[in-house]
């Protein structure tokens, strides 16, 4: 958290459907040093999740709200990066990929 507020900014990193790391019962933590995790730095040296990911974007911290032992952290995007891949999705405690049904919107 020290290294975000003093850089001002952060990177979202949503995983693709073929993420070579999928932890188990819980959203992936950060990249550390000897995780699986591949990639490099955004444009304010935030981490960047390229070869797992299908977007990235890079925002500036916009706010901070405490609450209790907490800090929630909102930025504005101000850089978009995406590729045409399927995306990872978290629910009910586990994992699993947009299903394209072949329904059609209705308006």
């Amino acid at each position: 958290m020290a290294a975000l507020l003093r850089r001002g900014a952060l990177m979202v990193n949503p995983l693709h459907e073929r993420c070579r790391y999928r932890p188990r019962s819980s959203p992936p933590g950060p990249p550390t040093a000897s995780s699986r995790w591949s990639g490099g730095r955004g444009p304010r040296r935030q981490p960047w999740l390229y070869e797992e990911t299908l977007a990235a974007a890079g925002c500036e911290v916009s706010e901070t709200v405490v609450f209790g032992d907490h800090m929630a952290v909102f930025g504005r995007v101000v850089h978009v990066t995406s590729s045409p891949t399927i995306p990872l999705l978290y629910g009910m405690r586990e994992f699993s990929t947009w299903v394209n049904s072949g329904a059609t919107a209705v308006s």
